[in-house]
């Protein structure tokens, strides 16, 4: 995506640690400062089964006349805050995570994962407040100027727990891969590490009244999801191009009861499926009796021709 207006220049992309390909981004949109929130651009995202970073570069067009103060969240999750971009540096990303688990270090990388849920209201531990910026990556900038300020121990990403409701599934439908602490920590790599030593600095942001300038959000969701959210436009396989089989008749024991057709999994598995199959039962029947019609207009009189259609005004 790229940030359009006063700060037009920035581009930021979500890319898989193994292929180096841009995940793909759809319906990209603009929206204007409104109030204290800033300008911002917007997406679907079409997440990956690989291991992800988070990209930003300075394009010519950028007016690199500041520094930049950058914070991203995933989830709301704080990854990067406080991270400093100094003038003429182009290229900068997020690709791991610094934890500290059974008093060792680890980088993590960072990999979709599905959400835990529960139908025990007491292990719950996502509010509903927090629901909201599931399935989110978000980055922020603010303009100013960095100092230096020695070297500082790189300071542990602390993640919080992330269990949500069984009840919420409906909602969860469109947001079912996050990137939760639990979810991290199991589908992640995990390296063991020692505290990594960093560049500190201190910043001095341009606005007084600490306004950020831009932000950049990925709404991330699988394939499928986006397919049923409308997003994605899949050519649907036309009914009529597959052959007619009829359904093979079982031999059913006395006594049994063949439920195979009206369990509650059927129904709730592929409602579009039999839909779509209704739908062109419909329009074959309403084919067939405008063929029906225009056949007995032809041979009106003729003894030997019986229109079907008429025989419910008898």
């Amino acid at each position: 995506m790229l940030s359009e207006g006063k700060a037009a220049g920035l581009e930021a992309w979500v890319e898989g640690m193994d292929s180096k390909n841009k995940l793909n981004e759809y319906q990209i949109r603009h929206h204007d400062a409104i109030g204290d929130e800033p300008p911002y651009t917007e997406c679907f995202l079409e997440t990956t089964d690989e291991s992800f970073a988070i990209q930003v570069r300075k394009l010519h067009t950028f007016s690199d006349t500041t520094d930049l103060h950058s914070e991203a969240y995933i989830d709301g999750n704080p990854i990067g805050s406080g991270y400093g971009v100094r003038i003429g540096v182009k290229h900068f990303k997020w690709d791991k995570l610094l934890i500290r688990e059974d008093d060792q270090y680890h980088k993590i990388n960072f990999k979709f994962c599905p959400l835990p849920t529960t139908d025990d209201p007491l292990k719950v531990t996502i509010d509903p407040t927090a629901i909201k910026r599931l399935g989110t990556i978000e980055i922020t900038f603010w303009p100013g100027f960095c100092h230096h300020d020695g070297l500082h121990a790189e300071a542990v990403t602390k993640l919080t727990s992330g269990i949500a409701h069984e009840g919420l599934k409906k909602y969860l439908s469109t947001r079912n891969l996050s990137m939760t602490p639990d979810g991290l920590y199991r589908g992640a790599n995990k390296i063991a590490c020692e505290q990594p030593r960093v560049v500190g600095y201190r910043f001095s942001k341009l606005d007084k009244e600490n306004s950020p300038s831009y932000r950049f959000v990925f709404k991330y969701r699988p394939r499928p999801v986006l397919v049923l959210m409308r997003i994605i436009d899949e050519p649907e396989q036309e009914e009529r191009s597959m052959p007619f089989q009829p359904r093979r008749k079982r031999k059913i024991p006395a006594g049994a009861v063949d439920i195979s057709s009206d369990t509650e999994e059927g129904e709730d598995v592929k409602p579009y499926r039999a839909f779509k199959r209704i739908r062109y039962l419909e329009d074959q029947l309403k084919n067939l009796t405008s063929r029906m019609k225009k056949a007995s207009n032809e041979k009106a009189g003729k003894a030997d021709i019986v229109d079907l259609t008429l025989d419910d005004e008898d």
